[in-house]
């Protein structure tokens, strides 16, 4: 049984939620997402110009292949979901336009004129920086203007506990290749490689001022030197390594079999604990030492004297 549903989107100047919401249909539906095909305006007319798109009337009439009618609920979840697995890919679209109309104003007034952009930190995926370099060339291209510089930013990744980054000559290797496509050899390219520079530079020593079963409470937390582990996003964990200290004040690595603690901070709100449990030696104790590696990047930058804790001793080594 076929069911057809029409829904008049009206979208209005302005107003960025309807609108990308109709657009992110509309392009979905033209691919030919499975099941569902669009009858309705083409994609290069929807995105044919920012101005066009803020001032249309759509109807998107959508054919269903189902068992039974599909209800206006359902079928608006089904294709939300499709909408967000293109989210970016759409946002670039959309932006393309404006940053070319951004990049003309710029150069009458700019005596020096470049481009950057960001793939987003800890990027895993080399072949965002090719897409970049892509969206950029359109932008360029779009706006017929020339620049000095492109700066490809950064987002180069660190390695964390189980995580693997690809090599770093993946990335070169498809920067490079990225970059012959705009026909510029002479163009001055600038990075800013700032984790994968500095994560590997620093170590955090934290001492156990209280184990209690799972729990250890830690001299340092959320609010200090952690504070980059309280973003959504950064689901990343640094390295951890147990230390004792000897009859004779030497330090050693705990040894034993591991098992996971939740790691509290100093200080006295509740959210002061790390978001994931910390895999440790199950004989660590009040008084050991916990040693996190890779703590270079947005550590030492972002701490706070919440509650008046501040880690700020240092030791230099080698």
């Amino acid at each position: 049984m076929c069911a057809t549903r029409e829904f008049p989107v009206p979208t209005k100047k302005g107003t960025s939620g309807p609108h990308r919401i109709l657009v992110a249909l509309g392009l979905i539906l033209a691919l030919g997402s499975q099941n569902v095909h669009s009858q309705g305006t083409p994609a290069g007319q929807l995105r044919s110009s920012a101005e066009s798109l803020t001032q249309a009337l759509l109807t998107l009439n959508v054919r269903i292949q189902s068992a039974s009618s599909v209800e206006k609920p359902q079928l608006l979840n089904e294709l939300s979901q499709l909408a967000r697995a293109r989210q970016q890919a759409l946002a670039a679209l959309l932006q393309t336009d404006a940053a070319a109309a951004l990049l003309r104003v710029a150069r009458d007034c700019s005596a020096t004129l470049g481009v950057s952009f960001h793939v987003g930190s800890q990027c895993l995926s080399p072949f965002s920086y090719a897409q970049a370099i892509e969206i950029a060339q359109r932008t360029i291209t779009l706006s017929g203007v020339e620049i000095a510089a492109l700066d490809i930013g950064g987002g180069f990744p660190a390695a964390y506990s189980g995580q693997e980054p690809p090599p770093y000559h993946w990335y070169f290797d498809m920067i490079k290749e990225a970059l012959t496509t705009l026909g510029r050899p002479d163009l001055n390219v600038m990075c800013e490689p700032g984790r994968a520079l500095c994560a590997p530079g620093i170590s955090l020593v934290t001492q156990v001022v209280m184990r209690r079963g799972d729990r250890l409470y830690l001299n340092d937390g959320i609010y200090g030197s952690f504070d980059e582990q309280r973003f959504i996003g950064f689901d990343e964990d640094y390295p951890p390594t147990a230390i004792t200290l000897d009859a004779r004040g030497k330090a050693k690595a705990l040894s034993g079999e591991k098992r996971p603690f939740r790691a509290y901070g100093p200080t006295c709100d509740s959210a002061d604990v790390l978001p994931r449990p910390v895999m440790l030696p199950n004989s660590i104790a009040a008084g050991d030492y916990i040693l996190f590696d890779a703590m270079g990047a947005y550590t030492v930058s972002s701490r706070s004297t919440f509650n008046g804790y501040y880690p700020d001793s240092w030791a230099i080594v080698g």
